[in-house]
């Protein structure tokens, strides 16, 4: 279930919305590096606004490359010889809104034999704003179905929150400057003091659960995978690696990975598919370029 949901989630503390590390200015590309590894929420009309060409989702001064959406399936097909889904999705909300969404098949037989999702049904998106072959598209990291219909308002609430949130400009606000969102749903922390030596500012429980995490995957191979999602051997170690390590901007390279993860369970022989894996599923995603990824923690 969405973090909106839950009454008690304090914006300031999320990391995107509410991260303090954004109140401060910074240049249009710094900004464009950062915000295009945050799977902003948004509505299937919201998406029908957005300029092809450009490829991002708009909200004031930040642009959104990656987004999360929920509608329902209106049609699918199978695509590229079976290698793909497409799917087109209805805005629940807003009548005549519709949305293109890709879904690459994974590698597994299970998933490459796997029947589309039935149409009528909801289902979320998470994926990367694409433009080719004359289309425009979400190409999807994960396709599911909503389970629970709450989950449907939730990130409805969130999309509207978003416009508020960046179309204000409020992650380069001072934070002196927030006090005029006292007793809204903007309010949030205060803005935290910037790390010396990383040159970004950062709320300390954030720090704090940064520093726990590392510590606790120091050990033995053979340690209960805590954390991971269910993953073991190769997977759990390349997202363990993700989750504390990388560029804040640009994640980690393959390069990167293949070097910080146990030799004991490096396998080069199932590394890409174990990268490729991780992406279908939603755990890890790219960033920069097809070359970088981070953990979607």
């Amino acid at each position: 279930m969405s973090a909106w949901a839950n009454e008690s989630f304090d914006v300031g503390l999320a990391g995107g919305f509410g991260d303090s590390s954004f109140a401060t200015a910074e240049s249009a590309f710094d900004r464009s590096r950062i915000t295009d590894k945050i799977p902003i929420p948004a509505s299937v009309a919201d998406l029908c606004a957005v300029d092809p060409n450009d490829e991002k989702y708009t909200l004031g001064k930040f642009a959104f490359s990656t987004v999360r959406v929920i509608g329902q399936i209106k049609s699918s097909s199978i695509t590229d010889d079976g290698q793909s889904i497409e799917y087109i999705i209805t805005d629940p909300k807003v009548s005549g809104a519709e949305f293109l969404v890709t879904h690459y098949r994974g590698i597994s037989q299970d998933d490459i034999s796997a029947d589309p999702i039935v149409e009528g049904t909801e289902i979320l998106a998470f994926g990367k704003l694409r433009s080719f072959n004359r289309k425009f598209v979400i190409v999807a990291f994960v396709v599911r179905e909503v389970e629970d219909k709450r989950e449907i308002d939730a990130l409805a609430l969130e999309a509207k929150l978003a416009r508020l949130y960046y179309t204000q400009n409020i992650p380069e606000m001072n934070a002196m400057d927030l006090s005029r969102f006292d007793g809204t749903i903007l309010q949030g922390a205060a803005a935290a003091k910037s790390d010396i030596n990383s040159g970004w500012g950062m709320n300390s429980s954030w720090k704090d659960s940064k520093q726990v995490s590392s510590s606790a995957n120091k050990g033995s191979i053979n340690q209960t995978y805590e954390s991971c999602r269910g993953l073991t051997g190769q997977r759990a170690e390349i997202f363990k690696y993700l989750r504390i390590n990388g560029d804040e901007m640009v994640g980690a390279s393959l390069d990167s990975i293949r070097q910080g993860i146990s030799r004991l369970v490096y396998n080069p022989q199932t590394f890409d598919a174990d990268i490729e894996h991780l992406a279908s599923e939603g755990l890890i995603y790219s960033t920069s370029d097809d070359f970088h990824f981070a953990a979607n923690a």
